[in-house]
């Protein structure tokens, strides 16, 4: 199995966003990754940060929600696994979702012809 990482955004809309995959993976893999794609997306997230975030291997399952303005479904977690619950490994720490780094500098000189 792979490890593909996924996002879910926070229902209160905070503009916020967690990090998690399918399966149980050990701190080191599941950091890894997460450290990969922040960096190839550009965000604006110290590694110190990502390092000290909480990883926790938990079951998570979908549940209908009615009463909020960004999504209709939501994760629940738990430390067991129960009936349609899978096995995640989340980093439990909420990013900002909109933390990009500057736009990096373009040359402003020009060449001779």
């Amino acid at each position: 199995m792979e490890l593909v990482l996924e996002e879910s955004y926070a229902m209160d809309d905070s503009c916020q966003l967690q990090y998690w995959a399918c399966g149980h993976w050990t701190w080191g893999e599941f950091v890894t990754a997460v450290q990969e794609r922040v960096s190839r997306e550009e965000r604006d997230i110290p590694n110190w940060v990502i390092v000290q975030a909480p990883v926790k291997r938990v079951y998570q399952r979908a549940v209908p929600c009615r009463d909020s303005i960004v999504g209709d479904t939501r994760f629940v977690h738990s430390d067991k696994p129960g009936r349609g619950a899978s096995a995640v490994t989340v980093m439990d720490f909420w990013f900002p979702m909109h933390a990009y780094l500057p736009p990096k500098p373009q040359s402003t000189t020009k060449e001779r012809t």
